[in-house]
């Protein structure tokens, strides 16, 4: 037994707060029942069942569980839990403390992948230089089993994006007509890139694809920046197909017959697809934040999960309006924990003249003269709490009394410590939980499978409103008088 998880009797399940949601209240987070999102109590109610049965039910269609899956969903329930420690905010002005949990940091938490996605949009959405930008959606097909080799080998992924900026940078650099004077010059024009890998599809199925924000131009290395050029979006798609069943003949993961049918296919009928179409203006900088958010996106929305604790049946709506009913929320997780990237591997890369080896993008020495990047400080990550007001508008280091800026004081870890303020608050332990719901004898119903045809996703459903949250209370300070000592 973890010993700093308290012992709940036998008809009690652990229950935790979770920073998932997104109204906390101005004494810090809570732990209510309408504050509880929904995906913290389905993995908290069949976390164990998943990991126990997952041989047995989805092997044959998913495959081998990784290794990561179990800690990072673990990592995932002690989000916001104030068992697990707590840091103290003091104000100087009318000495008001607040306690205020740790959350995971995991990359399948949407409240904190949300924190993610708004520290890329502001540390680059300031520094990129004003030039215009392309989103560009780069899909490949599932004929021939290449997602499938993809989903195998990860690491190809990182093939498949250096493939596709190689692509991407000739087709530019044809497109540019510069004076003969400076030809060798245009041979060494980049464009600039922003890549993130994604891995779920609209119906949680393993479908890898690849956003972009790539420079609508090349610079050339004088810095001079030549833009506003032609993108057609079939071309390219034929060099990506022929470059990807290049590099996957010479791998051995496709023979040479395979590759020589699917160049035979019509373009458009290939499975390869580069998207074009969505274009950022120079000085639409809010656009470009809005699709620097969206590369590092969480696989689900909290919005559109719905969870039933008493038949443990999982209903989550697409964006195109489809509706996915599974029977179990072990086959939801299924589904979901295909989609955790393991530790250590990054999401987001850069490339072409933002690649990181450059420092363009890290503002490591002075300006460059020529004016292309703007003259904030050298980029550095977002603090979280300015993160959490950016995202759910609560300032935790601002005093919910009289307003003052609150200074950390310190953390609270020792386990004799957390017992003295959560019996003061009231938060020891973990309310009790109604016994997780049984696996049914049916068979499992997933989306997500790559060894059988998955079922087609029925029509959505009206939703029910959502009913409105509870207030927040009126007590701020969280530390009983005589505890200054904590404080120091």
């Amino acid at each position: 037994m973890d010993p700093f998880r308290p012992a709940s009797p036998p008809e009690a399940r652990p229950l935790a707060a979770s920073t998932c949601n997104p109204a906390p209240n101005c004494s810090g987070f809570r732990p209510r029942e309408a504050f509880l999102s929904p995906l913290w109590r389905l993995v908290s109610d069949h976390l164990d069942a998943f990991l126990r049965n997952y041989s047995e039910r989805h092997l044959f269609t998913h495959g081998p569980l990784a290794s990561h899956v179990e800690k990072v969903w673990n990592d995932f329930l002690k989000c916001g839990d104030y068992n697990q420690g707590v840091v103290l905010l003091k104000c100087p002005g009318c000495g008001t403390s607040l306690a205020v949990p740790y959350s995971c940091k995991t990359r399948i938490c949407p409240s904190c992948m949300t924190r993610r996605a708004e520290d890329l949009a502001v540390t680059l959405g300031d520094i990129l230089p004003r030039v215009p930008y392309r989103h560009v959606v780069i899909t490949f097909p599932r004929l021939m089993g290449i997602r499938h080799r993809v989903r195998e080998d990860p690491t190809l992924l990182r093939r498949l994006v250096r493939l596709s900026v190689g692509v991407v940078t000739r087709e530019l650099r044809r497109e540019v007509r510069a004076h003969r004077h400076r030809r060798e010059e245009l041979a060494a024009a980049l464009p600039g890139v922003v890549a993130a890998c994604q891995s779920a599809g609209d119906c949680l199925q393993y479908h890898p694809h690849i956003h972009a924000l790539i420079t609508d131009g090349v610079f050339l290395p004088s810095g001079d920046f030549y833009g506003y050029l032609d993108w057609d979006s079939g071309r390219l798609t034929g060099l990506l197909r022929d470059s990807v069943l290049a590099s996957f003949t010479r791998l051995g993961l496709l023979s040479p017959e395979a590759a020589d049918t699917t160049k035979s296919w019509p373009v458009e009928r290939s499975g390869f697809h580069v998207h074009v179409e969505t274009r950022v203006d120079p000085d639409d900088r809010e656009h470009l934040r809005t699709l620097l958010k969206y590369l590092t996106r969480s696989p689900i929305a909290l919005d559109r999960l719905n969870y039933s604790e008493q038949t443990g049946q999982v209903t989550y709506r697409t964006k195109k309006g489809a509706t996915l009913h599974y029977l179990h929320a072990v086959d939801f997780l299924c589904d979901l924990s295909q989609h955790i990237p393991p530790r250590g591997r990054p999401i987001l890369s850069h490339h072409g003249w933002f690649a990181s080896a450059l420092g363009r993008l890290e503002r490591r020495g002075q300006p460059d003269p020529d004016g292309l990047l703007t003259s904030p400080p050298p980029r550095r990550r977002t603090p979280w709490a300015r993160l959490i007001l950016r995202v759910w508008q609560v300032d935790l280091e601002k005093c919910p009394r009289c307003g003052t800026q609150m200074r950390r004081s310190r953390a609270l870890l020792e386990r004799h410590e957390l017992v003295r303020l959560l019996a003061h608050l009231r938060l020891g332990g973990y309310p009790a939980r109604p016994p997780p719901a049984p696996l049914p004898e049916a068979p499992p119903v997933t989306y997500g499978a790559v060894s059988r045809k998955r079922p087609q996703p029925p029509r959505a459903p009206l939703q029910p409103p959502r009913p409105a949250l509870e207030p927040p209370g009126d007590d701020a300070n969280q530390i009983p008088p005589g505890w200054e000592d904590w404080l120091d």
